[in-house]
């Protein structure tokens, strides 16, 4: 699925409405949150891919390997 499509997702309420109903947790929500704090690190600072991952695993207190699951999730 296409990286805008599943940011449609939660823009428009459906994630949140099958979160209430109980069909998905949260994890889903984390990763958008990890996926757009990283995206956000490169574009607005310039630094690496690396460099933003690191600071993810730190802000998000997760593993690199979820950090990195979370990037390939939505792109």
């Amino acid at each position: 699925m296409d990286e805008k499509y599943k940011i449609m997702l939660f823009n428009n309420g459906l994630m949140t409405a099958l979160y209430k109903a109980g069909f998905v947790g949260t994890k889903p929500f984390l990763y958008r949150d990890i996926y757009l704090f990283v995206d956000a690190q490169i574009k607005v600072r310039s630094i690496t891919k690396t460099v933003a991952i690191l600071e993810a695993m730190d802000r998000f207190n997760v593993s690199e390997k979820t950090i990195k699951r979370a990037l390939k999730s939505f792109e």
